[in-house]
């Protein structure tokens, strides 16, 4: 799927930069082999693709006076899994699994079952993956990215772990 093949480029694209700026982190392998494990599972998933965002974090949200809210910034977007959108959405928030549990029944306007939740759960380890890689690379050449480095190291694997236990569990 087109979305998956994207977002395994740019984790590549961004591990040669930090390879090449000769910047590493302790559990890079380990973090490495959870992350494939998911996009393999993910591959598996039967997720019809919709027109996706492709850049979905809260200053991309415009807010009037009047309460309308408006999505900006769409140079990202094309067909791609909808969980991409929401998994950088939550990965870009700092919430706590209960809060993304609630993000999640919001956008879904219902209770997922467990092979969604999974899904979902993965884009969010995946895409944190990729905001953490982006991250290195911003503070290997002198640019501080602040909290969210470790809040995206941390979501790659606290929600890698719980997709991965979903996806684990028998059906």
């Amino acid at each position: 799927p087109y979305a998956i093949e994207f977002e395994k480029g740019l984790v590549d694209f961004k591990e040669k930069l930090i390879k090449r700026n000769r910047f590493e982190f302790d559990d890079k392998e380990e973090l490495e082999a959870m992350v494939g494990k998911i996009v393999g599972y993910l591959e598996q998933d039967q997720v019809k693709h919709t027109i996706c965002h492709g850049d979905c974090y809260s200053p991309n949200f415009l807010v009037d006076e009047e309460g309308n809210m408006s999505l900006i910034d769409w140079e990202y977007s094309g067909m791609g899994d909808p969980a991409g959108d929401l998994g950088t959405f939550i990965g870009c928030s700092n919430y706590t699994v209960e809060e993304a549990e609630k993000v999640l029944e919001i956008y879904l306007q219902e209770v997922p079952d467990k092979n969604t939740k999974r899904h979902y759960f993965a884009y969010v380890s995946v895409t944190s993956y990729y905001w953490f890689l982006w991250a290195l690379f911003q503070e290997s050449v002198g640019k501080p990215v602040g909290e969210f480095l470790y809040i995206w190291y941390r979501y790659t694997k606290q929600y890698g772990k719980l997709a991965l236990d979903l996806y684990l569990e028998e059906n």
